[in-house]
């Protein structure tokens, strides 16, 4: 479990900026991942980081890594955590997306649908954390240039994920990767439930047309 001084997101940006930055550290975490991997026993045939979809999890983890940053603004505006609008609009832009790659609409509905709810605790649980602390002095980051089209570049790449992982006709393996890695990063049961359930709904939606 993580150091709950430090909230997750800031770690996995951290993470992501230090890979970003250095060779020697994309080299290294690379390396750390295929160690992981074999240890956990999880590189049998058709279930390795370069499977179908095999980005998938890593995704939805940076996905939720962002939500302090969204919990921290909505605290400072006073803004509630549902936001019921961007949620329609983000949900009718990745179905628009996932067209594009043959995913029906149910698919896409029910995978992001998920991430969502998953997002939402995890804010509430940020939120809950930091009840009664004032917000701090230091800029918030602004939700539509910073923050959003991080998340929807994010999104467009789960869409992506989404549809390889249709090229697997075992799914069993991502979806267990999926939970571990959550777990890892330190995500609460409430918050995997939603992610979790979101991702086995999507990669159970009988698939129509090709790609």
């Amino acid at each position: 479990m993580l150091d709950k001084g430090r909230p997750v997101g800031e770690i996995t940006r951290f993470v992501h900026r230090m890979i970003s930055a250095s060779p020697f550290f994309r080299v290294l975490f690379g390396l750390s991942g295929v160690l992981c991997l074999v240890l956990t026993g999880c590189m049998t045939p058709g279930s390795s980081s370069s499977s179908a979809g095999g980005d998938l999890p890593a995704l939805m983890v940076e996905r939720l890594g962002w939500m302090d940053e969204v919990a921290k603004v909505k605290q400072a505006r006073s803004m509630p955590v549902t936001d019921a609008k961007r949620e329609a609009e983000l949900l009718d832009a990745m179905e628009r997306l996932g067209a594009e790659y043959g995913l029906p609409a149910a698919e896409v509905r029910a995978f992001f649908s998920g991430q969502i709810s998953a997002a939402k605790q995890c804010q509430e649980e940020w939120l809950k954390r930091h009840a009664g602390v004032k917000p701090s002095n230091q800029a918030v980051p602004d939700l539509g240039t910073t923050v959003r089209p991080a998340l929807d570049t994010l999104g467009r790449k789960m869409i992506r994920a989404l549809a390889a992982a249709h090229g697997s006709q075992d799914t069993a393996p991502l979806i267990r990767a999926a939970r571990m890695q959550l777990a890892q990063a330190g995500y609460s049961q409430a918050v995997i439930t939603p992610a979790i359930r979101g991702l086995q709904e999507a990669l159970s939606t009988p698939r129509r047309g090709v790609l």
